[in-house]
This record gives C-alpha cells, sequence and structure tokens, in this order.
C-alpha cells in the first residue's frame, strides 16, 4: 500500500494469507472492495478500502479521526450465512452491519476508547467499545439503538428486552472518544432497493415499535418505583417493632401494591421459566418484539393490541396514584412524627440514571 504515488510502499497482511500469489487485483467500483485473484488460494475479497485510500499526511498526524465508510442498506438482513460443503471452504458473506472506521495515531495504552450513535436529533442511539490499536480501527453498528429497559422481578424472561428497534434510512452522527480528545463523523443507512414494504409501510412499522418500546420502558419504570416502594417500606417496618400505628399502615400499604404488582407481571414460580401466566408485561412484550422484528407494516391484531395494552397500563397507574396520594402520606406523618425518614417514590431521572448504568453507557458530566 503507498499513499505517496508509489515512493514508498507498506505491507498490507491483515487476514491476508502469507505467500498468496496474486495474479489479478480489481476495486470494485461501487462497493470499494479489494478483489485479489489469486494462484491456488482462491479469491480474496477485503471490504471496503475506502478508509486505506483516504491515509494522507494529515490523516497520520491526526490525533483521532472518523473516516468516512460507503452507505449501508437498512435492512434487517437479507444474504444469510454461507454453506460450506464437504471438502469445501465457503467464505462469509460481508457484513450487513455499519462499519464506522476511526483512526488513532497511538495506541492507547490508559482510559477508554468508545464509538456513539446519535440520530438526527441529537439522541444518543448506542455506545459502542472501540478498539485501542494504533492505525484504523473498525466497530461494527447494527443499525438499532439500546434493547428497552424492561420490568424487573416475577418469574420467567421477558425476551422484549433483547430486541431492539432498527432505526430507519438516513443520516446519523458518529463520535469516536479516546480520554479527552474526540472526533465526529457520519454514517448513511440507505432505503433497500429489493425491499417488499414501501416507505409508508416501513414507516408505519418504525413509528409503532417506537411506541410500544416506549410502553415497555413505561411499564418497567412503574413496576421498578413500585417495587422500590415496597422494599423500603419493608424496611421500615424492621425497625418500628414498637409503633404500633405505622405496623398496619404499612402491612396494608404493601398488599395493595402486591395486587397491583401482580397484574404487571407474572409472579407465579416455576422451575424450569416458563409457568404460561401472562400479565401486562408478557403481552405487552409479545406484541413488541413481533413488531420491532418484521420490517412490514404491523398486523391490525398488534396494533388492537397495543390499544389494549396502554389501557390496562393507565388503570394500573391510576390505582397506584391513589394508594401514593392516600396510604403514602399517611405513613409518611407517622414517620415524620417518629423521627425518621420519609418514604420517597423514586424519580424517572433517578430509574434514567440506573437504567443507563446496568446498560453500561458512559455518563459524562459537562
Amino acid at each position: 500500500v503507498t499513499i505517496d504515488g508509489g515512493k514508498n510502499w507498506v505491507n498490507y497482511n491483515a487476514n491476508i494469507p502469507n505467500y498468496c500469489l496474486v495474479r489479478d487485483i480489481q476495486i470494485h467500483p461501487k462497493t470499494h472492495d479489494l478483489i485479489l485473484a489469486t494462484h491456488g488460494r482462491g479469491v480474496l475479497i477485503v471490504d471496503d478500502i475506502s478508509p486505506l485510500r483516504l491515509i494522507d499526511q494529515q490523516l497520520l498526524e491526526s490525533s483521532v479521526k472518523i473516516l468516512p465508510s460507503r452507505p449501508t442498506l437498512n435492512t434487517m438482513g437479507r444474504f444469510g450465512a454461507a454453506y460450506p460443503f464437504a471438502g469445501g471452504y465457503a467464505g462469509p458473506n460481508a457484513s450487513e452491519e455499519v462499519v464506522i472506521n476511526y483512526y488513532l495515531k497511538d495506541r492507547v495504552t490508559t482510559g477508554d476508547v468508545y464509538v456513539e450513535v446519535f440520530d438526527q436529533n441529537g439522541k444518543k442511539l448506542m455506545q459502542i467499545p472501540g478498539g485501542k490499536r494504533k492505525g484504523i480501527n473498525k466497530v461494527k453498528w447494527s443499525m438499532r439503538m439500546q434493547p428497552p429497559k424492561v420490568a424487573t422481578g416475577g418469574d420467567g424472561l421477558d425476551f422484549g428486552g433483547f430486541t431492539a428497534p432498527l432505526m430507519p434510512a438516513g443520516t446519523y452522527t458518529v463520535k469516536v472518544t479516546k480520554g479527552d480528545e474526540s472526533a465526529s463523523g457520519s454514517v448513511v443507512l440507505v432505503k433497500d432497493p429489493d425491499s417488499p414494504h414501501s416507505d409508508a409501510d416501513r414507516k408505519a412499522q418504525y413509528e409503532t415499535q417506537m411506541k410500544l418500546y416506549q410502553m415497555v420502558e413505561d411499564l418497567a419504570f412503574v413496576s421498578d418505583q413500585l417495587q422500590d416502594q415496597q422494599k423500603s417500606s419493608q424496611d421500615v417496618l424492621s425497625k418500628i417493632k414498637n409503633i404500633k400505628s405505622l405496623t398496619p399502615l404499612i402491612n396494608m400499604y404493601g398488599k395493595d401494591l402486591e395486587e397491583i404488582r401482580k397484574t404487571l407481571l407474572a409472579t407465579k414460580e416455576s422451575k424450569g421459566g416458563i409457568t404460561g401466566e401472562e400479565q401486562i408485561r408478557e403481552k405487552l412484550s409479545t406484541i413488541y418484539a413481533a413488531v420491532a422484528g418484521y420490517e412490514g407494516r404491523p398486523s391490525e391484531v398488534y396494533v388492537q393490541g397495543m390499544s389494549t395494552m396502554n389501557k390496562e397500563i393507565i388503570v394500573a397507574q391510576t390505582k397506584l396514584d391513589k394508594i401514593y396520594t392516600t396510604t403514602l402520606p399517611k405513613i409518611n406523618i407517622e414517620l415524620i412524627k417518629e423521627k425518621l425518614p420519609a418514604l420517597k417514590l423514586m424519580k424517572i431521572e433517578e430509574w434514567e440514571a440506573k437504567k443507563m448504568k446496568d446498560q453500561g453507557v458512559k455518563v459524562v458530566k459537562p
């Protein structure tokens, strides 16, 4: 590889077999793939050598820099995996994820390197750990944002927490951070020309999945806030053995909260993680995962199901609000009389901070 018209050359051997006799070289005019026809080692393809073609002295002197990437088809997948026949070899298909290239002048020995992806409104969609090696590094983005934070507790798994929404076609900002230094660039998602779904169908899918995404997170906050109150009130109960006026109040408070919790998520115990019980969390998760896992317009069954789940969440929240505005103040009045700290409801800001920590998102304070 030369960056000065052939005056100086550097051996490029990343994933290229040693002693490989190359008979012909082509660079694909659209995808910028390097195609090497060899003697005895088949045809080798190095995906998108655009970053190599952008190397110049100015780049080499940059501490950190984002390199342009080729547009990526906005799809959930269209190629599948290669199947090797007996005694033969089939190379894997090119990645269908967005490849983000960045350059580091020096190897990073201390601190973190990470890449962030932002939408057109500046909202952070994903944070990806980055490589620290000197030179050109690559990370891949699945074109999705973080999966939703799901309601915890109860029994069984909530598979909605493993499903992240696919982002629509458009231009997204990417930022690589190395210690106190950073660099920004962009990546482009383009419509898949072979997709059988119209723009209107894709728009309906995106808008529906995002509504469901928010409902899943709203339910998680309601559930986590409720369970935090259960734990806090039980902690108080263990410390007030001699305060008779508080014990029945807290017991009633816990009982009322538990009745609502059982409507929010499955609570029956099981040994294998499957009980067959379905409450709001389980039903909502099924609808969300189905809509987020399909590129086309959601069926009317899922749209109606979303409406039903939204009504059930509102009913549960209304019942909780009534408890929080009646029983909770009575408990706090008695606690204050005894010079004990009052019970406080978890705020949405606290829940959001915990969510980001659980997701491994690095929070940079201004």
